[in-house]
């Protein structure tokens, strides 16, 4: 059987400890059809060297700059027209913590009426494609192709 290659991202410290400190990690590991090549900050490429080594283990730097505004925009409006209770929920939350009345009813109002809607998500989805891919990303994935990513 040919090898998988499986790229996952690790940026946020207790995600991080969650993969390294449960089965996932070594069930991953010890098995030698599958390469996991786990993209991290350049600043954590030692530490993660020296305490996770594996012979089927490729760490790679990959330091995340900001997003496009485009990107940034359009990460917020899919967020709030994602019509869940549990994005109603997190809407209160920040209203609650940062105020806006204005801009709490005008997501609300956007979530309830726009939210729902097919057309909405293709309109998001095509405007995604205009934003700019990184480069640095692109080639990552162009060295290792992986099989399967886990975000």
């Amino acid at each position: 059987m040919a090898q998988k290659t499986i790229l996952m991202p690790l940026y946020h410290g207790l995600r991080a400890r969650a993969i390294f400190h449960s089965d996932i990690y070594s069930e991953l590991t010890h098995d030698p059809n599958i390469k996991l090549v786990i993209a991290i900050p350049s600043s954590k490429l030692d530490f993660y060297k020296k305490e996770y080594p594996a012979a089927n283990v490729v760490f790679e730097p990959l330091d995340i700059r900001s997003e496009p505004e485009l990107g940034r925009v359009l990460n917020r409006a899919a967020f709030n027209l994602l019509p869940t209770s549990t994005v109603r929920g997190k809407q209160r939350l920040y209203y609650y913590r940062y105020g806006g009345l204005l801009k709490f009813w005008g997501t609300r109002l956007a979530n309830y009426v726009l939210g729902p809607l097919p057309a909405t998500r293709g309109t998001v989805r095509l405007l995604d494609r205009l934003v700019p891919l990184n480069n640095d990303v692109t080639a990552l994935f162009t060295k290792y192709k992986p099989d399967l990513v886990i975000i």
